[in-house]
């Protein structure tokens, strides 16, 4: 299982994107970790994107280059991955 890091464009959030897991049944959304409230990294939790979302809004970022409570936060959302 792979997971990659993107940082959305408009409010400089990090999320955490589960690469392999669209879901035909679900319409081909990624299991993804992100803020609830916008700025927030201590709000984390379980969330759904679109390839779209991530094509349009996101820019793909390499792990060195997120923050620590960034990283910290959506790991253990997404259980230490």
């Amino acid at each position: 299982m792979t997971w990659s890091y993107y940082q959305e464009t408009k409010t400089g959030d990090y999320i955490l994107v589960r690469d392999v897991s669209r879901k035909p049944s679900r319409g081909n959304l990624l299991d993804a970790a992100g803020p609830d409230e916008p700025g927030d990294p201590d709000s984390a939790a379980w969330d759904m994107v679109t390839e779209k979302f991530l094509r349009e809004d996101c820019l793909r970022v390499d792990e060195q280059n997120v923050p620590k409570e960034w990283r910290e936060a959506l790991s253990a959302v997404v259980g230490g991955q």
